[in-house]
């Protein structure tokens, strides 16, 4: 009997099948582990920026409670648009004064409106020299800004310096409602000494980037009457800037502290002036600044609404920057991981921080007093 071989093997058929399972199993695999590592990616940048987010809130949040307002700064840059930091130090705390009346040579005393300081009876301001000083001239605190008895005594207050003293449409005074003022970009803090300014604010490091900037300034008491009101042109420096910050000035080089928050600027860069102290691979989206109340309420004392300790909301949004999204295939805009933080802190200052005294032995040709 002859036996026949029984041949072994697989049809086309079987062969495009089997190849056809193995290439959608390898794809799933595939795809999955694709899906597994951008998911990883997008963690691992969630998280980063998240530390981030979270450092450069606790650095702003121990800076406020180791800090008071700077309501000053806050009345100067909104005093007049082109004033630039420490510029009318001083100024805010002058308006709650009523100044006393005035005094000419002749030892005859002049109608209101006075003029910021005291004078000695002979006439001459009184600027701390021995002389007898005219008591009517002398300012008052009042408590209250504008100060009692001013003219058009309105809303306003550090974050709105203005006085009704022009009519809007229909003939209607112009005025400001503080409330919705309180609202800011840049955080002005001072120590309770009253020698170091510390500000922070958002600074463009690359033409699509923004890093937390942070610049503190060293004031100077340069007319000896205790109080620092000089944070403009100290001596040798042509900024105050404090150790370990780089402010040059001078030709091609930077002109204002507001310029270095802008790295493209002349005389600027990364750590010239304002300097960054958030990591480069975060990107600051918005950053936000809600100060209650709008006064000094150490100085504000007659100012019922002003009576609490100042506090700061910070709201902050930070994404990766161009750089780190890049690394992860830069993911389309619904897809790019966003922090979003938000917390109120309290300054822990209980004491005034002194900015003007009284008699004017500072320069405050500037300040805009309502009855001057």
């Amino acid at each position: 009997m002859k036996l026949e071989k029984i041949k072994l093997g697989f049809t086309l058929v079987e062969v495009i099948v089997a190849v056809s399972l193995f290439a959608t199993v390898g794809l799933l695999v595939l795809t999955v582990f694709v899906n597994i590592t951008k998911i990883q990616g997008r963690l691992a940048m969630e998280n980063a920026i998240y530390e981030d987010a979270r450092f450069m809130m606790e650095r702003i949040s121990r800076e406020i409670r180791n800090n008071a307002i700077n309501f000053e700064e806050y009345f100067n840059k909104d005093l007049q648009e082109n004033n630039t930091y420490g510029e009318t130090f001083g100024c805010y705390a002058a308006q709650f004064y009523n100044p006393g009346l005035d005094i000419d040579n002749s030892s005859t005393p002049k109608s209101p409106p006075g003029s910021l300081g005291a004078f000695c009876n002979n006439g001459d301001p009184y600027i701390g020299q021995d002389c007898v000083v005219y008591k009517p001239s002398v300012d008052l605190n009042t408590g209250q800004y504008p100060y009692l008895g001013a003219p058009n005594p309105t809303l306003s207050n550090a974050f709105c310096p203005k006085y009704p003293t022009s009519l809007g449409a229909g003939g209607s005074a112009l005025t400001c409602n503080p409330e919705n003022l309180n609202s800011t970009d840049e955080l002005y803090l001072i120590n309770k000494d009253g020698t170091i300014a510390t500000i922070f604010a958002k600074k463009k490091v690359t033409d699509d980037q923004y890093a937390l900037g942070m610049l503190k300034l060293a004031g100077e008491d340069q007319n000896k009457d205790g109080v620092f009101e000089t944070w403009k042109g100290c001596t040798g420096r042509d900024f105050c800037c404090a150790d370990g910050f780089s402010c040059p000035f001078g030709v091609g080089g930077l002109t204002k502290l507001e310029d270095s928050l802008d790295f493209s600027k002349a005389g600027s860069g990364i750590y010239t002036g304002f300097v960054p102290i958030s990591p480069l691979r975060s990107n600051i989206v918005s950053l936000e600044f809600i100060v209650t109340p709008g006064e000094d309420p150490r100085k504000a004392f007659a100012e019922f609404g002003s009576i609490t300790q100042p506090m700061v909301r910070i709201s902050l949004t930070v994404q990766p920057s161009k750089d780190q999204l890049a690394k992860f295939g830069n993911p389309s805009d619904e897809n790019i991981p966003t922090i979003v933080l938000q917390n109120t802190i309290s300054s822990r200052i209980q004491t005034e921080v002194k900015s003007y005294i009284g008699p004017d032995t500072q320069k405050l040709a500037k300040c805009k007093l309502s009855n001057s």
